[in-house]
């Protein structure tokens, strides 16, 4: 997004906000959760496996709300490296391998937009979503899953997600967060080279798609029984390093 462009969305986001002021306060306007699959344990990723980091948010404010900002960030220890391992399959892809809820689209029809930076395989990335409209995102929308990242992480150490807010909008920071998003950042996991054994059709539905989620050193144990159909006949290699 241009600086223009993105001075322009700031600019409709303050009028509207100016608008809804009595509105807003001091207190939490999302409550927002993480949810990391697959994880190897609680807090637990497995180095070279693809991951997905899925953030649920809700309205809870009790009226809709016009602007919407998120911001996370993604860093590691130990000189980890993270690199995209998949495009946007469930929603508006915004960069590589960010998916945005369609929904935000139509709550925010003035502005909605995202961007990544430094998303180049080296941590930390960055990205933030801004959103500005009429109607905002309603109260009574419930929960959704707003935006899903998908990585991998090529070596042992830890990866985290926290929220980069102050940093990106600055002396404007203060002012929109009057009206927050409540989440538990930050939140870091520790990335081992682990081995596993994937279970069909328990932890995979078919013999491909075990073969699909292996990395080297892995066991695919199949499950007595007979298996045909599709994913259980000729199976492709190649994946993840495997052949």
């Amino acid at each position: 997004m241009s600086k223009m462009r993105l001075l322009l969305s700031l600019i409709i986001f303050c009028a509207i906000a100016i608008s809804c002021l009595p509105a807003l306060a001091h207190e939490a306007c999302f409550v927002g959760r993480v949810q990391v699959v697959p994880e190897l344990e609680p807090e637990i990723l497995r180095a070279h496996a693809p991951f997905t980091i899925n953030i649920y948010l809700e309205n809870v404010a009790g009226y809709n709300i016009p602007g919407f900002i998120f911001a996370p960030y993604f860093y590691g220890g130990n000189g980890i490296s993270a690199v995209m391992s998949e495009a946007c399959s469930w929603g508006n892809q915004c960069c590589g391998n960010v998916c945005r809820n369609p929904a935000l689209d139509l709550y925010f029809i003035l502005v909605s937009e995202c961007n990544c930076a430094s998303w180049d395989g080296a941590l930390p990335d960055s990205f933030y979503y801004f959103g500005a409209g009429l109607q905002g995102w309603p109260a009574d929308a419930g929960e959704i899953l707003a935006f899903s990242f998908s990585f991998i992480v090529d070596q042992e150490g830890t990866f985290c997600i926290d929220s980069s807010m102050n940093d990106l909008w600055g002396p404007y920071a203060d002012y929109i967060m009057e009206c927050y998003i409540q989440m538990d950042f930050p939140l870091c996991w520790e990335v081992v080279e682990a081995p596993r054994t994937i279970k069909v059709p328990f932890d995979a539905a078919t013999i491909q798609a075990a073969v699909d989620i292996a990395v080297d050193g892995d066991t695919v144990l199949l499950s007595s029984g007979l298996y045909f159909g599709d994913g259980t006949g000729i199976l492709t290699f190649g994946a993840n390093g495997l052949s």
